[in-house]
């Protein structure tokens, strides 16, 4: 009978082990940009994101190390160190280039950029093989060392937020006894509709120069809407900013405040008295796109952005895949990977759908309070001004921000016809317009104080509007709301009076 401790003595004394073994070396240095990322970003990425990118690293990195090894003859230690040398400039090629664009250092072009870094490198990983046999080792060993450190500190980061991620998702709401009231049937239908990072109109003339400003804030006016242009939000967080202003509590955005943002979010103090008093909750939800760690929101009708309606090599490369991706050597192939399906077949279908069910909602008992929230104008920019398709290269491009802008004015105008037409005359419902914040451009010649001015329109009808100063502070918008119409007595919060500080 073999003996076991003699079996696992040559098994570590086998030639496959010893061709196996050193590319520790290699996946500890290869991984570690995904793992980092994924520690900075674990309240806002799926664990299925990062496994899936992982995944198509490790392929990656065995392969390298696989041809390494054949041209270094099996020697293995020397290929995982050419392998190694190699994967730091897969890792680091779109961040040179990004830079060399910024800075504007000389006319960067993959086409001659990306050859002149691939020579560097191969010639750089083909000089490390001829590292003597000591140094060759002590070169391995290090890697080991402080990427194996690495590794394990940041897996150690991520574990406690994992599980707490896991038990944010899993929340359990308490749920409201809807009122048995007869009130119920002369409430308002209450619609709150949010644009995300929709500048508000000063910004837009004076930074764009927007000619569609102000036909937008006459249509506004016409149907009869309060259009207030001094209006600032607290913060440019998106996050904080809903949290705030759906539990209408004024506090400043601290740090590490993610899970509890969810949370306020998710079971909100607005939805709560809504249901109170007897109103159906119905959200329109696409935050969860940008956040998909975000718990579901708590409401009786919910619609939420689907991302498996893509193609699979979109889902490959998720917002998290594309963080990735981009600075590698494949950035140079980005018009592949950022498809013109990547972000936009979902995102499309979820602004058709809100803008068609916003007028279409006689299936949903009566009083209702809907929460829409489209990332329009939010990155990607889909559309130009008058509607036609982005190429998926400009996405992402702070030039193609105006043109979406006014194409968002087209998908308002349609939201607020939709309601109007489908609205009892005889109880109009009241609609509110809004943004969470402004555009956060950040170049030289954009004034900060821009990222804070917001969309702010609401249409209130029997409301004496002129009550309503022109600089209102976002917080009071459900106030003003409940305590007109449902008989709330919330306290209103003093307005805004300064933009935020910029450095």
């Amino acid at each position: 009978m073999t003996n076991p401790a003699n079996a696992k003595t040559k098994f570590f004394q086998s030639r496959a082990f010893k061709l196996i073994y050193p590319v520790i070396a290699t996946l500890l240095f290869g991984i570690y940009p995904v793992l980092y990322f994924y520690k900075k970003n674990v309240s806002l990425v799926l664990l299925s994101s990062f496994l899936r990118i992982l995944g198509i690293y490790l392929v990656l990195i065995i392969l390298v190390y696989g041809i390494s090894l054949w041209l270094n003859h099996g020697k293995a230690i020397k290929a995982a160190n050419a392998a190694s040398v190699f994967m730091l400039f897969m890792n680091t090629y779109g961040i040179l280039f990004r830079f060399v664009e910024e800075k504007d250092l000389f006319m960067a072009k993959h086409y001659t950029l990306l050859p002149l870094y691939l020579f560097i490198a191969i010639w750089l990983a083909w000089q490390v093989t001829h590292l003597k046999t000591q140094p060759s080792r002590m070169l391995w060993r290090g890697i080991v060392l402080i990427f194996g450190a690495l590794t394990l500190f940041n897996t150690f980061s991520i574990l406690p937020k994992e599980i707490e991620k896991s038990r944010v998702l899993q929340t359990e709401y308490t749920d409201v006894e809807a009122a048995a009231t007869t009130d119920g049937d002369k409430y308002p239908d209450i619609y709150y509709l949010v644009f995300d990072e929709f500048s508000g109109f000063k910004a837009m003339r004076g930074y764009w120069h927007t000619a569609e400003v102000e036909p937008f804030k006459e249509f506004l006016l016409e149907k009869g809407f309060f259009v207030a242009e001094d209006v600032l939000s607290s913060g440019t967080s998106t996050l904080h900013q809903m949290s705030i202003r759906l539990n209408y509590t004024e506090y400043p955005d601290i740090p590490g405040q993610t899970d509890n943002y969810y949370q306020l979010i998710a079971d909100n103090a607005a939805f709560k008295f809504a249901k109170s008093k007897g109103y159906t909750s119905v959200v329109f939800d696409e935050i969860s796109w940008q956040y998909p760690t975000m718990p579901t929101i708590n409401a009786d009708v919910l619609y939420e952005i689907d991302p498996s309606d893509n193609s699979d090599f979109g889902m490959i490369f998720d917002d998290f895949g594309v963080l990735i991706t981009d600075n590698t050597m494949f950035y140079a192939l980005s018009q592949l990977y950022q498809l013109e399906d990547f972000g936009y077949r979902p995102h499309r279908n979820m602004i058709m759908l809100t803008v068609d069910r916003l007028g279409n909602m006689g299936d949903i008992p009566k009083p209702r309070i809907v929460y829409s929230h489209l990332m329009i104008p939010h990155r990607p920019y889909l559309y130009t001004k008058t509607g036609e398709m982005v190429d998926s290269e400009y996405y992402r491009d702070w030039d193609y921000y105006e043109g979406y802008w006014v194409y968002s004015l087209g998908v308002i105008a349609q939201m607020v016809n939709n309601i109007l037409e489908d609205a009892d005359p005889a109880n109009p419902p009241v609609i509110i317009l809004q943004s969470d914040h402004g555009a956060r451009l950040h170049s030289a010649d954009y004034p900060f104080q821009d990222f804070t001015p917001i969309l702010f329109a609401m249409y209130l009808p029997g409301y004496d509007i002129s009550t309503i100063p022109q600089n209102v502070n976002p917080v009071n918008t459900f106030p003003i709301v409940f305590n007109h119409y449902l008989g709330a007595d919330i306290p209103l919060q003093e307005p805004l009076e300064h933009p935020l500080e910029g450095d």
